[in-house]
Protein backbone atom coordinates (compact mmCIF):
# COMPACT_ATOMS: atom_id res chain seq x y z
CA UNK A 1 0.00 0.00 0.00
CA UNK A 2 1.24 3.44 -1.03
CA UNK A 3 1.27 6.44 1.36
CA UNK A 4 -1.65 8.02 -0.67
CA UNK A 5 -3.96 4.79 -0.11
CA UNK A 6 -2.99 4.86 3.23
CA UNK A 7 -3.81 8.19 4.05
CA UNK A 8 -7.08 7.51 1.95
CA UNK A 9 -7.49 4.65 3.94
CA UNK A 10 -6.87 6.17 7.28
CA UNK A 11 -9.32 9.23 6.65
CA UNK A 12 -11.91 6.65 5.58
CA UNK A 13 -11.72 5.10 8.82
CA UNK A 14 -11.98 8.68 10.76
CA UNK A 15 -14.89 9.11 8.71
CA UNK A 16 -16.92 6.18 9.61
CA UNK A 17 -15.88 6.24 13.36
CA UNK A 18 -17.66 9.66 13.40
CA UNK A 19 -21.19 9.15 14.21
CA UNK A 20 -22.18 12.77 13.89
CA UNK A 21 -19.93 13.34 10.72
CA UNK A 22 -22.02 10.16 9.14
CA UNK A 23 -25.41 11.88 10.15
CA UNK A 24 -24.85 14.89 8.42
CA UNK A 25 -23.59 12.78 5.28
CA UNK A 26 -27.03 10.96 5.31
CA UNK A 27 -28.60 14.43 5.73
CA UNK A 28 -26.94 15.65 3.24
CA UNK A 29 -27.27 12.41 0.95
CA UNK A 30 -31.46 13.06 1.57
CA UNK A 31 -31.34 16.99 0.79
CA UNK A 32 -30.14 15.99 -2.40
CA UNK A 33 -32.32 13.00 -3.50
CA UNK A 34 -34.97 15.44 -2.38
CA UNK A 35 -34.06 18.25 -4.68
CA UNK A 36 -32.92 20.83 -1.41
CA UNK A 37 -29.85 21.64 -2.94
CA UNK A 38 -28.76 24.72 -5.60
CA UNK A 39 -26.45 24.41 -8.06
CA UNK A 40 -24.45 27.96 -8.27
CA UNK A 41 -22.08 28.24 -11.13
CA UNK A 42 -21.60 32.24 -11.09
CA UNK A 43 -22.86 35.32 -9.33
CA UNK A 44 -25.84 35.88 -11.68
CA UNK A 45 -27.32 32.54 -9.34
CA UNK A 46 -26.22 33.36 -6.45
CA UNK A 47 -27.87 36.61 -6.92
CA UNK A 48 -31.28 35.05 -7.89
CA UNK A 49 -31.09 32.61 -5.27
CA UNK A 50 -30.60 35.50 -2.73
CA UNK A 51 -33.36 37.25 -3.88
CA UNK A 52 -31.56 39.85 -5.76
CA UNK A 53 -32.66 39.40 -8.95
Amino acid sequence: MNKEDLSSTIETLEILSDKELREQIKKSEQDINEGRVYEIKNEKDLKRLLGFV
